[in-house]
C-alpha cells in the first residue's frame, strides 16, 4: 500500500515514509552528506507526536477536576532536547539517578518539581537531591537512614514520599512487574509504621505523599484503581498517625502503547494449502455458530459480532477489537477460541488511553482531597520516535530468509531482552522485482543486525518486499527504552538522533566517534 497513515505524525506517501512532512529518504541523504558512514542508523523524533501525547494526559486530567501533576519518567528517554520539551509542556521530571536530577535542573525544570526515585540511591545522589530541594521517594529502611544522614550533614530539610509495594500483579513481562510482593522495589505494609516511627519528630524530613509504581507496558486500568484503593486506605491511616502534611498520592506510570497496532500489515505470509484454508474457514464458521447460539436473544448484537469477526480475520481495527472483547468478556470459552483464530484479539492490542486511565481512578480520588501525580514515560515518548536503518544485504540460510540492516540490538534491545514486538516497514519503495513493471516480491524475513549475537534481531517472521541494498527500513515505536538503553557492544557507536517539526528537522545528537568511546579509558602503554 503506497498511501497509509500510521498515526498523525507518521505516514506513507507514494511508498515513501514521512515523519510529519519530512521524507525519511531525503533526510537520510542529507545526513549522509553531513556524517558520511556514521549517518545510519538514526532515531527520528516527532515533536508533534510528543505534544499530542502530553496533551492527551493533560486534557483528561483537566476534565476530571482532580488536582494533579504530570511527571515525565526520564529513564524512558533522557535526550536533553526531550527534557526541555517536557519542561515547556509543563511536566515535572521523574529521575532515578543523580545525573538525571542534574540534567533536569540544567534543562530548566524547577528542583521542587523533580522526584528522585530508586531502590538503591547512593549518598552522592541523595546529596544532589537534598541540596537542590528535590522530592525523594523513600524505598526502604536503609534508604531512609541514608536520607536522614544526608539531611543531618547538610542541615537541610527534605520532602519525601514513601514507595509502597501493594503486591498487585500488573500482568506484564516479569522483568517489568515492579509492584509484586517479591519485587526489589518499595516497602511492604508491615514496614510502613516502622518507617513512620523513624520519621516522627525528625525536623529534617517532611512526609508529603505515598508512591507506587506497578510496572511497565500495563494494558488494563483495573490495576490502577485497585492500587489507588490500597493507597487511599493507607494514606488515611498515616494521616491519623499524625502525618497531617501528607497530601499527595503518586500512582507512578506504566501505561503501555500499542506496539502491535499495525502488525497485520506484515504478518507472516504463509501460502496456505487449500485444505488449510478450508479448515480455517470451517473454524471461523464454527466460532460464528457459537456466537449466534450464545447471543440468540440479542439479534442486534449478533450482526455486529459476526461482522467484526469476519473483518478482523483479515484486518486490524482497534475499535472493533475492543468492542468484540467487551461483548465476549463474560464468555471465556468463546473468547479463547476467538483469540486463537484472530491474533489481533490478544490483550496487548487493546491499550487503555490516558482518558480511560483517569476515568478508572477519578470517582475514588474525587471523594478525597489528595493531589494525584502520574509518572508516564513510555506513553509520552514511545510512539514519537522511529528507528531508521539501512539494508546491508539480504541472505538465505536453508529455508530462513534474512534482511541484514545496520541497526541492531545495541540501539533497540527490547526484542532481544523481552522478546518485544516492534512493527517494521520499508521506508521507501523496493526496486527489486521479478521483471520490469512487476510488483515487488514479498517474502517472509527475520530482520537482523550485524552484532555478533544470534539474539541480535529487530523482528522475526515479517512479510516484507525484498529490499534493495541501501533501502531504508523503519522500526516503529522506539522512543522509550531504546536510545536510553543503547550500548557500545562490539564497539558500535551510539547513533544520530533527529527532531522533526513540520517540514524541518534538526540533529539533536551526533553519532559517536571512536574517540568518544575511548575517552574515559586510561591506557599506560
Amino acid at each position: 500500500m503506497k498511501e497509509f497513515a500510521f498515526s498523525s505524525s507518521l505516514s506513507l506517501r507514494n511508498g515513501f515514509l514521512f515523519c510529519e512532512d519530512v521524507q525519511i529518504r531525503e533526510m537520510q541523504d542529507s545526513l549522509s552528506a553531513m556524517f558520511s558512514c556514521h549517518s545510519s542508523p538514526c532515531f527520528v523524533y516527532s515533536k508533534q507526536q510528543i505534544a499530542e501525547n502530553v496533551q492527551a494526559y493533560r486534557l483528561a486530567l483537566d476534565n476530571s477536576g482532580l488536582k494533579y501533576e504530570i511527571g515525565y519518567s526520564m529513564k524512558a528517554n533522557y535526550n536533553p532536547e526531550v527534557i526541555g520539551l517536557m519542561r515547556r509542556f509543563g511536566c515535572w521530571a521523574i529521575a532515578v539517578s543523580g545525573f538525571e536530577v542534574t540534567l533536569a535542573i540544567q534543562r530548566g525544570i524547577c528542583p521542587e518539581n523533580i522526584i528522585l526515585n530508586g531502590n538503591g540511591k547512593q549518598i552522592w545522589e541523595i546529596e544532589i537531591a537534598v541540596k537542590n530541594g528535590c522530592l525523594i521517594n523513600v524505598d526502604s529502611i536503609f534508604d531512609l537512614q541514608n536520607i536522614l544522614k544526608v539531611t543531618q550533614k547538610l542541615e537541610k530539610k527534605v520532602q519525601v514520599l514513601i514507595r509502597l509495594n501493594p503486591d498487585i500483579n500488573a500482568e506484564v513481562h516479569p522483568y517489568l512487574a515492579t509492584g509484586l510482593a517479591k519485587s526489589k522495589f518499595g516497602i511492604e505494609d508491615g514496614q510502613l509504621f516502622e518507617l513512620l516511627n523513624m520519621m516522627k519528630d525528625n525536623k529534617n524530613i517532611e512526609l508529603v505523599g505515598l508512591h507506587c509504581h506497578l510496572g511497565s507496558t500495563i494494558d488494563n486500568t483495573h490495576v490502577f484503581s485497585e492500587c489507588l484503593d490500597v493507597m487511599i486506605s493507607l494514606a488515611d491511616k498515616v494521616k491519623q498517625y499524625g502525618f497531617t502534611t501528607l497530601s499527595t498520592l503518586n500512582l507512578g506510570g506504566g501505561l503501555g502503547i500499542n506496539y502491535r497496532q499495525h502488525e497485520h500489515r506484515t504478518r507472516k505470509c504463509d501460502k496456505l494449502k487449500e485444505s488449510t484454508k478450508k479448515d480455517f474457514e470451517s473454524e471461523i464458521n464454527h466460532l460464528i455458530s457459537k456466537v449466534e447460539a450464545t447471543f440468540a436473544d440479542k439479534s442486534g448484537e449478533i450482526v455486529g459480532l459476526i461482522s467484526d469477526i469476519s473483518r478482523l480475520t483479515s484486518d486490524y481495527n482497534e475499535e472493533k477489537v475492543k468492542r468484540l472483547k467487551t461483548l465476549l468478556s463474560d464468555h471465556k470459552e468463546i473468547l479463547h477460541d476467538a483469540v486463537l483464530l484472530i491474533p489481533s484479539l490478544k490483550t496487548q492490542n487493546c491499550i487503555p488511553t490516558p482518558s480511560e486511565l483517569i476515568a478508572s481512578v477519578k470517582e475514588r480520588l474525587s471523594k478525597s482531597d489528595y493531589r494525584l501525580i502520574l509518572e508516564p514515560g513510555r506513553s509520552l515518548i514511545g510512539n514519537a520516535v522511529t528507528f531508521i536503518t539501512k539494508v546491508i544485504g539480504v541472505k538465505r540460510n536453508g529455508s530462513q530468509r534474512y534482511i541484514v540492516v545496520d541497526g541492531s540490538m545495541t540501539e533497540v534491545i527490547r526484542p532481544a531482552l523481552y522478546s518485544a514486538y516492534h512493527h517494521i516497514e520499508l521506508a521507501e519503495p523496493s526496486t527489486v522485482s521479478s521483471s520490469q513493471n512487476a510488483p515487488p516480491i514479498v517474502e517472509t524475513f527475520d530482520v537482523v543486525g550485524p552484532v555478533c549475537e544470534c539474539g541480535d534481531f529487530l523482528g522475526k517472521e515479517r512479510a516484507l518486499s525484498v529490499p534493495h541494498e541501501g533501502c531504508g527500513v523503519a522500526v516503529f515505536d522506539t522512543g522509550a527504552y531504546c536510545a536510553s538503553m543503547a550500548s557500545n557492544y562490539n564497539m558500535r557507536p551510539r547513533p544520530l538522533e533527529v527532531m522533526v517539526e513540520g517540514n524541518s528537522w534538526k540533529v539533536i545528537r551526533t553519532p559517536e566517534k571512536l574517540e568518544d568511546i575511548l575517552s574515559s579509558f586510561v591506557c599506560e602503554s
